[in-house]
């Protein structure tokens, strides 16, 4: 068998130096239609380190990008992305970019498109059930994981997602891929206690008012995420200041430009 060649080194002219990763929320929804190919090239084109975005599968098991279970608001059409094949979804626009229709692409390609760190959302209806999480954690993490030992993106690359449950199939299914939990509601850091994933996480994303909460001490950060990286979401204004000697990784934002003089 042919062995794979290395992906490349993860990048640390960031969080090394104190200034964190820029990652892409969406892309750059701030111009481009958010989860499309062209507002993760964008984002890229800016100068961000990554991309941010979520995946969902099709109903014929296809994993593709679409935050909402539905596909109204980022196409106007109505229905949930379990009812449309992949076929259905080649014809419906999602939005436009300088005067170009943009479409819902297939994870695969924005593996193959788009360079840097990739934190790729697994996102989960929540109504799903047991059989919906794992087909779809199984049409994402192996596809992930192949790109990461293609080298198509950086070994910095992440699955994330709010089911820890769905973290822990990804675990199995794509063991040499680093994973990350997402939590906004900072009552749930207390409960991660009882958590017993297969392996540790390597990160946990955070929104902008819990590391906030996290700075100001109103909000501990539980003693087994300490050597976690922290990814923040939300302002970029004002980025979060160090938390207990804790400094963000990465800032995922709707306008992945960097600060000038970082």
């Amino acid at each position: 068998m042919t062995s794979l060649p290395s992906p490349p080194a993860i990048p640390r002219s960031g969080p090394d130096a104190g200034v964190p990763w820029i990652i892409g929320h969406r892309g750059a929804p701030c111009v481009a239609p958010e989860n499309t190919l062209e507002s993760l090239l964008l984002a890229r084109s800016w100068g961000a380190d990554g991309v941010e975005y979520d995946v969902q599968t099709t109903r014929d098991g296809h994993a593709v990008l679409l935050h909402d279970d539905d596909l109204f608001r980022t196409t106007g059409v109505e229905g949930r992305l379990s009812d449309f094949r992949l076929a259905d979804l080649e014809a419906i626009p999602a939005g436009s970019f300088r005067g170009n229709p943009c479409r819902i692409p297939r994870l695969e390609a924005i593996l193959e498109r788009v360079s840097g760190i990739h934190d790729v959302e697994i996102k989960l209806p929540a109504d799903c059930g047991d059989r919906y999480r794992a087909s779809c954690v199984a049409a994402i993490a192996p596809v992930f994981e192949s790109a990461l030992r293609r080298g198509s993106i950086s070994r910095a690359s992440i699955l994330t997602s709010f089911d820890q449950r769905a973290i822990e199939i990804a675990q199995n299914l794509a063991p040499t891929a680093r994973t990350g939990w997402i939590v906004e509601d900072g009552s749930l850091l207390a409960q991660a206690g009882r958590w017993r994933p297969p392996r540790p996480v390597e990160a946990i994303a955070i929104s902008w008012t819990l590391a906030e909460d996290l700075r100001k001490g109103t909000r501990p950060l539980p003693d087994r995420f300490r050597s976690c990286e922290i990814w923040v979401w939300g302002r970029m204004d004002a980025p979060p200041r160090p938390a207990r000697g804790i400094r963000p990784t990465a800032w995922i934002v709707d306008s992945p430009v960097r600060p000038s003089g970082t």
